[in-house]
């Protein structure tokens, strides 16, 4: 029974490190109580020998699968990560055992020791977990390269090495675990050292969007300074609609009408000066002007406190660009509906909640599903890739995206909510 809960601990530390090194946060669902239920008996039955010691691997390649399913990553990198994985499992297990080397001189019962080893190296892994997703808010990210790949297999080795020398002779080679720990810290400087590379490569798309954007922006920035100084002149024109006017109510009558259509050409000013991030304030302006100009009703809010133009940006353009091009497209195919659309960008300390509804015919929760998966679209072949790298961009982020019909005076609206 003890072997039991041992190899229960060492699937919860094996189960925490792949949370950790993929930076995802642990979820409520039943895949995640799945990687125990088939790590445990498995496990169990290699440990009694009832299965041959090289079902393992067999093992190990439900973990990858697991991995992939959970979370949605390239295959290539899902193997990379799942060693990386192994490697953290493999540091925190020696730190332990060093630990119990120094305390205990003799194990006289191994599998009570075992036990208590899986004990502490699980308590080690929730501490990693906490650390990096409770305390520090900050998920790890870690940029996989496949130089990386030759450290990764080598430091996998030495952890197999290490542990195979242990579970024969209870005792640790010093040595071995010197080069593994080598190896781990030059492991992390590599890291670090492409997350410089990475940081710069941010630094090039901030300054390639600049140049690609930056300079329609403030085109559209002058625009707006000239409507400001032609103002005074509106005002005059309104106040001295009373000399051409024959009575009060075709003063009024006039003096609406014009107002409307100033509105109307200043509908979207706002947008610039409510988005203080410039990049995305140009693209979201001249997207609304081109709906405005299809003959949409364009009801926006929008409100972007954020002046860094960074990755983020990016990935906010294209998921922007997909939904209200898709309700563009919608609207040209079915042009009985009322072509009415709200768009609402909101962001908070760097966290954008973006919302898109368009009225339209009800859709089932399971097109809905099948709407984000590759391929489907009803606009023909070659195409439904749109929300698909929405949905991949989304969970790139750690995001969220929930779509729901909703009625409202018997008119059905279809709504896109995206947090990320």
């Amino acid at each position: 029974m003890i072997n039991v809960v041992t190899i229960l601990f060492e699937s919860i530390t094996t189960w925490l490190c792949l949370h950790i090194v993929f930076g995802k946060k642990i979820e409520k669902r039943w895949l995640e109580v799945g990687f125990s239920g088939v790590y445990v008996p498995l496990s169990v039955l290699c440990s009694y020998k009832i299965l041959n010691k090289f079902f393992i691997i067999f093992i190990v390649v439900c973990a990858v699968i697991w991995a992939k399913k959970m979370f949605d990553e390239k295959i290539k990198t899902t193997i990379v990560k799942s060693l990386l994985s192994v490697c953290l499992l493999g540091l925190i297990e020696v730190v332990v055992v060093f630990a119990f080397d120094l305390v205990f001189e003799t194990f006289d019962n191994e599998q009570f020791i075992c036990f208590l080893m899986s004990i502490f190296s699980a308590i080690i892994s929730i501490l990693l977990y906490i650390a990096c997703f409770v305390v520090s808010k900050k998920k790890i990210k870690l940029m996989i390269n496949k130089n990386n790949v030759f450290f990764l297999i080598t430091l996998v080795l030495f952890f197999v090495c290490i542990k195979v020398q242990f579970e024969h002779s209870r005792q640790i080679n010093y040595i071995v675990v010197f080069f593994f720990t080598v190896l781990a810290v030059e492991m992390v400087y590599m890291l670090r050292v492409q997350k410089k590379v990475y940081e710069l490569e941010n630094a090039n798309l901030k300054l390639q969007m600049h140049n690609m954007y930056g300079g329609a922006y403030e085109e559209l920035l002058q625009v707006v300074r000239m409507r400001q100084h032609d103002y005074k002149n509106q005002l005059s024109a309104i106040c001295s609609m009373h000399l051409s006017a024959d009575s009060l109510e075709q003063l009024i009558e006039m003096q609406k009408k014009y107002i409307d259509v100033l509105e109307s050409d200043c509908k979207f000013d706002k947008i610039l000066t409510k988005c203080n991030n410039s990049i995305l304030a140009g693209y979201v302006y001249n997207l609304c002007e081109k709906m405005h100009n299809k003959g949409l009703d364009v009801r926006y809010d929008i409100n972007v406190i954020n002046r860094d133009v960074d990755i983020k940006t990016k990935e906010v353009i294209e998921i922007i660009g997909v939904l209200l091009t898709n309700v563009m497209e919608y609207y040209d195919k079915n042009s009985h509906l009322e072509k009415v659309i709200k768009l609402e960008i909101c962001e908070t300390n760097n966290v954008y909640k973006i919302e898109v509804e368009n009225i339209s015919e009800y859709i089932g929760y399971s097109e809905i599903s099948n709407m984000f998966e590759c391929g489907y679209s009803s606009k023909g072949e070659n195409r439904g890739l749109g929300l698909y790298s929405v949905k991949n961009v989304v969970n790139k982020l750690n995001g969220n995206i929930l779509v729901d019909n909703i009625l409202r005076d018997n008119v059905n609206w279809l709504k896109f909510s995206i947090v990320i």
